[in-house]
């Protein structure tokens, strides 16, 4: 299952093309939610910093009719240095996405913000 997995991410392009997802929800929050996002230091893609989480091969449903395999690749967000006074990056949220490993169509994808 590992080597299949690293294939159709490799196959697909999978890792660039989450990132380049998560990037877009950040635009999107700026740009629907400006006044929220600005509130916690969110003012452009580039106030993010990105990280790569996890890539797992997942099937749902086990044994029904409906069983569904999907691959999800996940990018963890970070607040910069400096930003709300962190000292540090720290940890803000993820945006993950589900692909269909036959053909890496977007089967869903999600951002998670933890704004604490």
């Amino acid at each position: 299952m590992g080597e299949e997995l690293k294939d159709i991410i490799s196959r697909f392009g999978l890792i660039d093309r989450t990132f380049e997802n998560a990037k877009e929800s950040i635009d999107n929050l700026v740009f629907e939610e400006k006044e929220k996002a600005s509130k916690y230091g969110i003012t452009s893609r580039e106030s993010v910093q990105y990280d790569l989480d996890l890539c797992s091969y997942n099937i749902s449903n086990l044994g029904l009719d409906t069983e569904r395999q999907c691959v999800e690749v996940r990018v963890n967000y970070y607040y910069k240095k400096n930003v709300r006074g962190n000292k540090e990056d720290r940890y803000m949220g993820y945006y993950s996405a589900l692909f269909d490993p036959c053909n890496a169509e977007i089967i869903d994808d999600y951002i998670v913000i933890d704004l604490l």
